[in-house]
């Protein structure tokens, strides 16, 4: 059975790029987390790139504010580019996490 989320990662000229698609909620978190851990460290600058998920929750974007920290606290770049379906947006903004997602 395949994942209900994607998660792609690149190496960009010593910036990693890590692409995430599908289903980015609670149910399914651990395991983003536990694939996102594989393919990162906090010394190396990352972007994550949110590309039109099917749907995506606060835990998600937890998920996020936590590895921002992180590589703040280790003094690495850390950016994050969104694309997000209008609805998807006016739930984020409703919450008050719009700055968190950079949209």
């Amino acid at each position: 059975m395949s994942n209900p989320f994607s998660i792609a990662a690149a190496d960009k000229q010593g910036t990693m790029t890590v692409t995430f698609s599908g289903n980015l909620i609670i149910n399914h978190i651990e395991k983003i987390y536990e694939e996102m851990q594989e393919l990162i460290t906090p010394e190396q600058p990352v972007t994550f790139i949110i590309d039109n998920p099917d749907n995506l929750d606060i835990t998600f974007v937890q998920m996020i504010i936590s590895v921002k920290r992180l590589w703040k606290e280790k003094g690495s770049e850390f950016h994050v580019k969104t694309e997000l379906k209008d609805d998807l947006k006016q739930l984020i903004a409703k919450v008050g996490l719009e700055r968190e997602l950079n949209y």
